[in-house]
């Protein structure tokens, strides 16, 4: 029975004199110690087997003493662990503290990702189609589907949910393709159908040129904003020359109300007269701009406003107090005697200079009657 306990008795002092090792290297501060841990680990399986073996050969009343003599072993074992444990999560601490020190900007990343994961969904506008939509619908979804996922069956997924319309029905086919090969496809169809150049441009002109009469401020802002959005996307597809010409420019510049018009004219002449050539779409939405400012001022945006309708009630007052004066200058003479009808407020005609009647010269019967005199 000796020679069973031998092999149990050496193991667990091996054990024992590798955990002393090991609370050792760390009251030192030496945190490289994983080679030492590993072998501690070992010796730990060697001695939790003897202890098995020796136990079942032993009688059944020395069970419970083996028993014990393996766990106070054990809590030692895990102890050790433990400390092990906290020196490396200590160690980890310093060293991020360190790198922190070293380079302050490096926790950004972190910070910035802590940022994101609170941050809302996003979702995503339905493309239906319309290249006036295409680059700010791509834009959208390269930022939060294409660039975030590596599968590209999923990828096409979402792109046929994020599409409708003509759109949907363009790329419905690249559905059986998948894979790789099925999504390049059905990006490329998109671009070549919604989002040419010539096509978007064609389309942006169309709208700035075609557009209706604005008058109220916000109205002014919405084209303002309109213009401006225009130059971005032209700036962007190299096709801004397009709308750089006084043709499209003028046509533009009649959307605007009366005033801008001739604010404008005034502001292209003077341009014209320093430098030569007239002013660019660039310096016309600059223009617009500050319009669009100044008629949505909250104190002074609607002065123009109150006084053009002013000047409408005290036109359409004018002209009431004029037709009132020739009904009754017309009752005073006999002639409005009859009932009133569409055409008496008319100016009254001058009576002929043969008869003195109510008629031009050419219709008195008098002058018809009468022949010419020859010399």
């Amino acid at each position: 029975m000796e020679d069973l306990k031998t092999p149990r008795t050496s193991a667990k002092r091996a054990v024992t004199t590798q955990i002393n090792r090991v609370r050792q290297y760390i009251a030192e501060g030496n945190v490289d110690i994983n080679s030492h841990v590993i072998l501690l680990k070992d010796l730990f399986k060697c001695l939790r087997w003897l202890t098995t073996s020796t136990t079942r050969r032993l009688l059944m009343r020395r069970i419970l003493r083996s028993d014990d003599y393996f766990c106070d072993k054990q809590k030692d074992y895990i102890s050790a662990l433990n400390l092990v444990k906290d020196a490396l999560n200590s160690a980890e601490v310093k060293r991020e503290d360190q790198s922190l020190k070293d380079n302050p900007n490096a926790d950004l990343s972190r910070k910035e990702f802590l940022h994101l994961l609170n941050l809302p969904k996003v979702e995503l506008q339905i493309f239906h189609g319309n290249p006036l939509h295409y680059h700010q619908f791509i834009r959208a979804f390269e930022a939060n589907v294409d660039r975030v996922c590596d599968d590209n069956d999923l990828k096409l997924s979402r792109l046929m949910q994020y599409t409708s319309g003509s759109a949907k029905e363009a790329i419905r086919s690249c559905q059986l393709v998948g894979g790789s090969s099925g999504y390049a496809k059905a990006i490329s169809i998109l671009e070549n159908r919604f989002g040419n150049s010539h096509l978007v441009t064609e389309r942006l002109i169309r709208e700035l040129r075609f557009g209706k009469q604005v008058r109220l401020p916000q109205d002014i802002q919405q084209l303002a904003d309109d213009m401006q959005n225009a130059f971005l996307v032209l700036s962007e597809l190299k096709t801004l020359k397009e709308v750089d010409s006084q043709a499209v420019l003028i046509e533009i510049v009649a959307r605007f109300p009366n005033y801008v018009q001739l604010r404008w004219k005034k502001f292209a002449l003077k341009a014209k007269r320093a430098d030569g050539c007239y002013p660019g779409f660039k310096e016309f939405i600059e223009f617009a701009g500050e319009i669009a400012s100044e008629v949505n001022d909250p104190v002074y945006g609607d002065v123009y406003l109150k006084r053009s309708d002013k000047c409408k009630r005290e036109q359409r007052s004018t002209s009431s107090s004029y037709s009132i004066s020739l009904s009754k200058s017309n009752t005073c003479t006999g002639e409005g005697a009859q009932a009133a009808k569409p055409g008496m407020y008319a100016r009254a005609e001058p009576p002929c200079v043969l008869c003195e009647q109510s008629h031009r010269l050419w219709h008195c019967d008098k002058f018809k009657q009468l022949r010419p005199e020859r010399d």
